[in-house]
């Protein structure tokens, strides 16, 4: 597969879901990996920016090379196309994404983590990974300072826009 420029659904190009600076590594997914992000787009991603706009994938696809070199988790979701990590491009934080995907999008998400660094912050969205748990998870995670703890599901503030 090497029509990088492959549509996946209305907003999402299959080049997005392979971004990577790692440049020696070959990020190609084969075709039944395409089909899954083609899933997770249409399924999902589009859910996303429909409710908060324009949105960035800063990971998606990843390779077994590409997993190992950045240090995911052994059996990341994103090994399968079955994950995407974002920014909202107007203001809206992780958090509030995360919120609003585990209390009111009704997606069926496995996980939705709200992860951040000294310099960056992302919103991770997982779904099913194929031949693993019967059934979405369902986690809504918080990951700073390298450890994991639930993600606190207040409902978002009533008038409250994007930003603030």
């Amino acid at each position: 597969m090497r029509d990088f420029d492959l549509t996946l659904s209305r907003h999402f190009t299959l080049r997005e879901l392979l971004i990577t600076e790692h440049r020696d590594i070959d990020n190609t997914p084969p075709a039944a990996i395409v089909d899954r992000l083609r899933w997770l787009c249409n399924d999902f991603l589009e859910a996303l920016r429909g409710r908060f706009g324009p949105l960035r994938v800063t990971s998606g696809y990843r390779c077994a090379a590409l997993n190992t070199t950045i240090g995911g988790a052994p059996d990341s979701a994103h090994t399968y196309g079955c994950a995407a990590d974002l920014q909202a491009l107007d203001g809206w934080t992780p958090e509030d994404m995360a919120r609003w995907v585990a209390l009111s999008s009704g997606l069926p998400f496995d996980q939705v983590i709200d992860e951040g660094n000294a310099t960056a912050a992302w919103l991770h969205l997982g779904a099913l990974r194929p031949y693993h748990e019967p059934a979405p998870r369902r986690q809504a995670l918080r990951f700073r300072s390298g450890s994991y703890s639930q993600l606190q599901l207040l409902p978002p503030a009533a008038g409250r826009v994007a930003g603030t």
